[in-house]
């Protein structure tokens, strides 16, 4: 297979699974993102945790929350739980 065909097939590889995976989770997406907004809503706040690669993401996804990045909005509170190094 020439290099443009190997591209193309594994494009729609990719394609094919994402949209897969969108129909698996659409349902406890939404639901989730509907209970971190009444968390938000009530003043509570969105805890993430991992360890490793996983608690970068977290410490990362935290950030973006509590600070403004291209929206002027308030603070959403969040907190990680993460390794003590």
């Amino acid at each position: 297979m020439d290099l443009k065909g190997y591209f193309t097939s594994e494009l729609a590889y990719h394609q094919a699974t994402l949209s897969a995976l969108g129909k698996m989770v659409e349902e406890s997406l939404a639901h989730m993102v509907g209970v971190c907004s009444e968390s938000i809503k009530n003043g509570g706040k969105i805890m993430l945790f991992g360890n490793g690669g996983s608690a970068a993401d977290s410490q990362h996804i935290a950030t973006e929350l509590t600070v403004r990045y291209e929206k002027s909005r308030g603070a959403i509170a969040a907190l990680i739980l993460g390794p003590a190094y």
